[in-house]
């Protein structure tokens, strides 16, 4: 994790609990921020290094991404004291909710309005991590929640011991009862590597005569952007795998173990070609370089192949 970010750290210790909420947008094996990418592995590698020099007791790790299961699934220990949860498996979108028409854009995602709301109506004093995730699973009917890691945690502890453990007198005595939870039909949800586009159209709708040019000019420029993302990675695929090899390519999601290959041809495409932490629709797409290094093509003809798209 050296370089990365501003340089300030976490200055916690072996009695601390730690809590970490991340949103942002997400890929297989990486959570995305404003310009750089943070890969699985190495995330993983820096909670097993912070338990080795007791930099905190207990971590609970909540990630609001698309395909954020894939940041743990196989990678995150039992047996270092952190439980995880995710908006999502390891390959699928998470998804956008709660459209504002006053500020014209989507004001939560599912998976983060579902805890949160969770946390307000509970006594998250008497709340176990475990009874809030499986209501937020159940809640949450456009992706799958998962969880992770030492799962006794959240058997064991409480919310409030996480996010605060004050007991409002407004907040029922009790926890409500699994049996009684429902699914939450956000009927505005979109997924996330959509609602830009979804927002264009949603301002279209609304818009005056003087405003709706601009906006399809809009729309007009982001099919083109999106246009040529597929058209790089199609170009990508077709030189490293031949273009007999396509629809295995793209029809296919194999599951992401050669990191060794994967990381750098990211970072390759997100140097070369576009900046993958701005196009969720390029992020969405970065499942194809799975499947081609999972196919056991060398990083070296992939990384060529970008070279020759880009």
């Amino acid at each position: 994790m050296a370089g990365k970010g501003s340089g300030k750290v976490l200055k916690s210790g072996p009695n601390d609990n730690v809590f970490i909420f991340f949103a942002d947008h997400g890929a297989p094996g990486l959570i995305a921020f404003p310009s750089e990418v943070l890969h699985a592995k190495p995330l993983n590698n820096a909670l097993e290094s912070m338990f080795k020099n007791k930099q905190y007791g207990k971590l609970v790790f909540y990630v609001e991404a698309c395909e954020s299961g894939s940041m743990f699934a196989k990678l995150l220990p039992n047996n270092i004291s952190v439980f995880a949860t995710t908006a999502s498996n390891p390959t699928e979108s998470s998804y956008a909710c709660y459209w504002d028409a006053k500020r014209n854009t989507y004001l939560g995602d599912v998976y983060s309005v579902e805890w949160m709301e969770d946390s307000d109506a509970e006594d998250i004093t008497k709340e176990t991590l475990q009874q809030q995730f499986l209501i937020v699973q159940k809640k949450t009917n456009t992706s799958h929640v998962e969880e992770y890691g030492d799962l006794s945690i959240g058997q064991t502890f409480f919310v409030g011991q996480f996010q605060g453990n004050q007991s409002f007198s407004e907040r029922p005595s009790g926890v409500q009862e699994l049996r009684d939870v429902q699914p939450v039909i956000h009927e505005d949800a979109f997924r996330s590597e959509d609602v830009r586009m979804a927002t264009l159209y949603r301002k279209l709708a609304s818009a005056q005569d003087g405003e709706r040019q601009k906006i399809i000019d809009d729309i007009g420029k982001l099919t083109r952007q999106q246009e040529r993302v597929l058209n790089t990675f199609t170009r990508i695929a077709t030189v490293a795998a031949g273009s007999k090899q396509l629809n295995s390519v793209f029809e296919t999601r194999r599951e992401l173990t050669n990191f060794n290959c994967y990381e750098p041809v990211v970072d390759v495409i997100h140097q070369r070609c576009f900046s993958v932490t701005q196009s969720d629709y390029a992020l969405r797409h970065l499942y194809t370089m799975v499947n081609l290094c999972e196919m056991g093509i060398p990083v070296e003809s992939i990384v060529s192949a970008i070279n020759e798209a880009c």
